[in-house]
């Protein structure tokens, strides 16, 4: 066993968190940051046992927890924090347990590289986490922001909320689309009341939902177009053409019931 088999991984792990600040100290999960950076120094030791460097056992060991850590809101700087130390921590142990300069030297070198490659895999998959983790919430919100809900049988709502660019038109497309297969609807109600700025791209986005739902089967209303959007919509010259348009939703409603044949009736109760 060479100088490397008579290491230990918790030591390292655990003079690598004496290192840190209190202040660093006290932004760290424990449980977790210790199990993760004992396997990586296993993984770390385990290679520096054998010729040549892979990041096979990294894969192995580590992966899962990375992913698993950083699903759960990990910044990457407290993994980078403890990742600097733990190379302190192999120079200390090292430089504490042997004494003959060149050999140290030697060893510390031979560290060195391999910490800063299995740092790079692990910060590389560390990112790559975060990035799936930010799409999945984007793509959450997106939902959120443009939600198809069925009012009846037969009749789809579509309340938009906010500034529509061409990202978010496709994820609206998209959406109202999907409901409409699913619901097999009629009709479709878009309601831009909480739209702030109806321009010519808006207008352009809201023409192709609108065919492209009529594509389906679906006929459209459009609803919620305040007094400064109409004025807004009349100075810029858009066209809404065989858009039906109604002032408010009850409108639309109404409209939507006439078009499918039902009729809404008050019920009188008797009271005794």
């Amino acid at each position: 066993m060479g100088i490397f088999g008579e290491l230990k991984a918790e030591i390292i792990v655990e003079k690598a968190i004496n290192l840190l600040s209190k202040e660093d100290q006290a932004g760290i999960h424990f449980n977790e940051i210790s199990a993760l950076t004992r396997d990586f120094c296993r993984a770390i030791l385990s290679d520096l046992e054998q010729p040549g460097f892979t990041t096979s056992e990294l894969e192995k060991e580590i992966a899962d927890k990375v992913k698993i850590m950083f699903a759960q809101g990990y910044h990457i700087e407290v993994l980078q924090l403890i990742l600097e130390k733990i190379l302190d921590s192999f120079i200390s142990i090292i430089g504490e347990q042997y004494h003959d300069l060149q050999a140290v030297a030697s060893y510390i070198t031979t560290v060195r590289d391999h910490i800063f490659k299995g740092t790079s895999f692990l910060l590389k998959m560390a990112l790559q986490t975060q990035r799936e983790v930010i799409q999945k919430q984007n793509e959450a919100l997106m939902e959120l922001s443009t939600p198809v809900i069925p009012l009846m049988q037969d009749i789809l709502l579509l309340p938009l909320i906010g500034t529509i660019d061409t990202r978010r038109a496709k994820e609206i497309m998209d959406n109202l689309l999907e409901g409409i297969v699913r619901y097999q609807a009629e009709v479709v109600i878009i309601d831009i009341s909480g739209v702030p700025v109806v321009d010519t791209q808006v207008a352009h986005h809201l023409i192709k939902t609108v065919k492209a739902a009529r594509l389906l089967g679906s006929r459209c209303i459009l609803v919620g177009i305040r007094p400064e959007l109409a004025q807004t919509i009349v100075r810029l010259g858009i066209d809404f053409p065989d858009i039906i348009t109604k002032n408010n939703l009850h409108a639309g409603l109404e409209l939507a019931f006439c078009w499918l044949g039902y009729r809404l009736e008050r019920v009188e109760h008797d009271h005794e």
